[in-house]
């Protein structure tokens, strides 16, 4: 009697000999923003005087943005120091710059200081980095500024899916004429989107409840407003406050199936 070949295991048949084909990723964009605004922050002081300032921006919405995958930040704040101040605590998320942007090794009385935001900025949030400043010499109407926006080796630049860029921007000022900072807007046109280096590392500060703006500090990187949570899915979403999905994931990395 003739024998028949066994037939193949479930394991054996079920093995997939190609993975990574099992999902695809598009893009596609809706009309759904989110809108960065910068906060402008007006202080006074005598010479030798210590003051505090909580400087950053808020999200106006109406979606929240996250990068979950990547988990590189969502945007950078650019702070400019006016003159006559030299800061002399510096918050968690921040570090010191040269003026042209450059890397420094001393955080403490930089004329300039980037900060992250981490990965995640929900809808209405405000971060604040509350800072600690000497008046070392006062210069009335001393002027520095508050910007956010996508990173870029020298600063920022407008994010693509911000509709308004005119609010990016906001005066910083210390012992002003007028006793109070308005904003200043910015001008350039929006960007086209490229390729960018990674940021630098940062560490992402524990978000904690504060007054998110206004001249009281926090303590630590404070963020306020409903907070986006955690994502399993995509690169870089913005999710509007209802729940619908608006902006793309990313591209797998090149050579897979």
């Amino acid at each position: 009697m003739q024998k028949r070949a066994p037939k193949a295991s479930a394991s054996v048949r079920s093995v997939d000999l190609d993975p990574w084909n099992n999902v695809q990723e598009f893009d596609f964009a809706t009309k759904n923003t989110a809108d960065l605004v910068a906060a402008p922050v007006s202080l006074t002081g005598k010479a030798g005087e210590t003051v505090k300032a909580d400087l950053g921006f808020r999200n106006k919405g109406p979606a929240w943005i996250a990068h979950p995958r990547s988990r590189e930040d969502v945007a950078r704040t650019d702070i400019v120091i006016p003159a006559g101040a030299r800061v002399t605590k510096v918050p968690a998320g921040c570090r010191g710059v040269n003026a042209d942007g450059s890397d420094r090794e001393q955080a403490l009385g930089a004329p300039r200081y980037f900060c992250s935001t981490g990965h995640v900025v929900g809808e209405k949030e405000t971060f604040s980095y509350p800072f600690e400043l000497k008046i070392e010499k006062v210069v009335t109407d001393a002027k520095g500024s508050v910007s956010v926006g996508q990173w870029t080796p020298g600063g920022t630049q407008g994010q693509r899916w911000d509709p308004n860029h005119a609010n990016d921007k906001a005066a910083f000022v210390i012992n002003a004429k007028d006793g109070g900072a308005t904003p200043t807007p910015t001008t350039s046109a929006t960007p086209t989107p490229t390729a960018s280096a990674t940021p630098t590392p940062t560490p992402t500060a524990s978000a904690t409840a504060g007054s998110g703006t206004g001249t009281t500090a926090n303590g630590g990187l404070a963020s306020t407003g409903t907070s986006a949570g955690t994502l399993a899915f995509g690169g870089a979403v913005l999710v509007a406050a209802g729940g619908a999905l608006v902006l793309a994931f990313r591209r797998k990395a090149a050579g897979r199936a």
